[in-house]
């Protein structure tokens, strides 16, 4: 299985359908199915998603709950299979049976959101659906129609086996010290059991966090753009003191973001 990851040891942007081909198969093929986080998205998307997705819709398939809940039979409807279990925590979907159709999940979801939220035009409210497996991470964030890229990331090796060392170093100074004699008995006997879990789910939120600070960069980046090409087309007086102030508030909110990405 760690062979067949291995071109996806650091963040990088791919293709839609070179996902699918060198990830999903993988995962379908061992039986796995990754969980779907919403929990970077805007407060307005997270509260549909959580309305959709609820204790009541536990059982059914993702193409009945994505249809039923569409406001016009024309638009995207999901048809393909899949099973939804149960929300393990706030801000994430459990489902089963959906391999290689996660992509086409994330994509209906999205638009049902956009189109519930009359977002459908505009693309301004933020919905990234990250997709999570034993320990990768991808994110989706489809702005437009046009989208068909997806950031992927895994650690390597050798930063999970830092994670592990550091959180062992940890335990033995909380507690190790004071009931074993020294440390090598410690790591011998140190159940994983828990402890992987923990550093796995920390990695993913602290990488998802990351990757979405960046997307939000990018947004922001091409909404000065766009803002800033609108106010050069119209003749104005104060058309430079509006630009200026327009990159001051830009360079104010990226630097914001940056400060996040940090902490």
């Amino acid at each position: 299985m760690k062979e067949k990851f291995q071109n996806f040891m650091h963040r990088e942007s791919l293709n839609i359908d070179e996902f699918v081909t060198n990830t999903l198969v993988v995962l379908e093929n061992n039986n796995l199915d990754p969980v779907f986080d919403y929990s970077q998205a805007d407060e307005a998307a997270q509260k549909i998603i959580d309305e959709i997705f609820n204790d009541e819709n536990a059982g059914k398939k993702l193409s009945e709950i994505i249809s039923e809940n569409q406001l016009h039979e024309e638009d995207l409807i999901y048809t393909k299979k899949g099973i939804f279990d149960h929300g393990i925590q706030d801000g994430e979907l459990s489902t089963s049976m959906v391999g290689t159709n996660a992509i086409d999940f994330c994509k209906a979801l999205i638009h049902l959101v956009r189109e519930q939220l009359e977002d459908l035009e505009t693309g301004e409210i933020f919905i990234p659906i990250a997709l999570k497996w034993h320990i990768g991470v991808a994110v989706l964030n489809e702005e437009n129609s046009n989208s068909d890229s997806i950031i992927v990331t895994e650690p390597s090796y050798s930063q999970w086996n830092d994670l592990q060392e550091k959180h062992l170093d940890e335990e033995w100074k909380e507690w190790g010290v004071a009931e074993y004699s020294n440390k090598d008995d410690f790591v011998n006997e140190y159940d994983w059991t828990d402890a992987e879990v923990f550093l796995r789910d920390t990695w993913q939120a602290e990488e998802i966090n990351k990757i979405t600070a960046l997307l939000k960069i990018k947004s922001t980046l091409t909404n000065v753009n766009i803002k800033t090409e609108e106010m050069l087309s119209v003749e104005e007086e104060d058309r430079t003191a509006k630009i200026n102030e327009l990159l001051k508030e830009t360079l104010e909110e990226i630097k914001s973001k940056v400060d996040d990405l940090k902490n």
